[in-house]
């Protein structure tokens, strides 16, 4: 399949076998989840990191090695990032993919709310990309795995399909909603992360706007707003702090099935894996406008950052 623009910024170029290796290692760790977490460690006041966080990992490290790919995790080790420093540092151009996991996302609300009561996935995707700038970024595969629902998210060529681990089956198409896709902004029911006063005040203008406004984001948020069939489901999903590439999986989606995606000062997603930035899916380009208007166009002294580095991974990519 030839790369195809799905949404500005993000470009599509399909492989099924790898494909099809993403959505296995995600039902295997979606297998050894059946049960609250057995510990975990505080990594900030707003994040935690769970034994089966670094289980999910090793298993996402494995696949990528066992396609040759680069790898890209939040559990990375000090070494593995000091590894990445090194490649990039490295002015010889290559082409190259990577696959980008978030092991499980959804931890410290899982150790908060417990088993079976708490958005869980674990979600890659692979990006093929030029180093050393990473540029000429397209998704060849992505797949999220719903665990307490038992399902797996897939790209399939130009469409997402979600199937059931129980059952051999096709699985669902999943396509925006026709009664969401004319939501006006006064309508939209909104998902935003802000477990901190710092992401709280980017988001506070969305309050003149929407009629709800959730306290929690992540994967399945984004995810929701594409598979979502009532106009009271959720249609627009938003990262107010730059967040991590790993992050965008469930923005990839979203665009694949209809959604408007962009940062939220309006600019175009990068899928350079190597940037952390802010994100908005909505169900459509008028919803998306006026919530990056707001936050833009904003008189309370708030300045928001769009982008950052992922790490101090080289002045390239900074």
């Amino acid at each position: 399949m030839p790369d195809r623009p799905v949404a500005e910024g993000i470009q599509v170029t399909f492989d099924p076998v790898v494909q099809e290796r993403l959505d296995a290692t995600a039902s295997e760790i979606g297998a050894g989840v059946g049960h609250e977490p057995s510990s975990w460690k505080a990594k900030a006041n707003d994040d935690e990191e769970l034994t089966e966080d670094l289980a999910a990992h090793e298993l996402w490290r494995r696949c990528a090695d066992d396609l040759g790919y680069g790898f890209l995790s939040e559990e990375l080790s000090e070494t593995e990032w000091q590894r990445w420093r090194d490649s990039l540092a490295s002015r010889e151009r290559r082409r190259v993919r990577i696959l980008v996991s978030d092991p499980i996302d959804g931890s410290s609300e899982w150790n908060r709310a417990g088993w079976r009561h708490s958005p869980l996935t674990t979600a890659a995707m692979v990006v093929e990309t030029t180093l050393p700038d990473a540029t000429d970024n397209v998704v060849c595969a992505a797949t999220v795995g719903a665990i307490w629902q038992e399902r797996t998210w897939s790209l399939n060529t130009d469409s997402v399909v979600v199937k059931p681990w129980s059952a051999q089956t096709v699985g669902k198409t999943v396509r925006l909603a026709d009664e969401k896709r004319n939501l006006t902004t006064s309508e939209t029911m909104a998902a935003a992360y802000f477990p901190t006063a710092r992401h709280a005040r980017i988001v506070a203008p969305l309050y003149e706007l929407v009629p709800y406004l959730h306290n929690l984001g992540g994967i399945p948020f984004s995810l929701r707003v594409i598979e979502g069939r009532s106009r009271r489901s959720y249609g627009a999903s938003i990262e107010p702090l730059p967040a991590a590439s790993w992050e965008l999986v469930g923005l990839v989606f979203a665009a694949v099935g209809g959604a408007a995606v962009a940062r939220l000062d309006g600019a175009p997603i990068s899928l350079n894996p190597f940037i952390r930035q802010t994100s908005i899916v909505a169900v459509n380009h008028r919803v998306l406008n006026d919530l990056t208007t707001a936050i833009s166009n904003r008189n309370d002294g708030v300045t928001v950052a769009h982008v950052a580095p992922l790490r101090q991974l080289g002045p390239n990519l900074e």
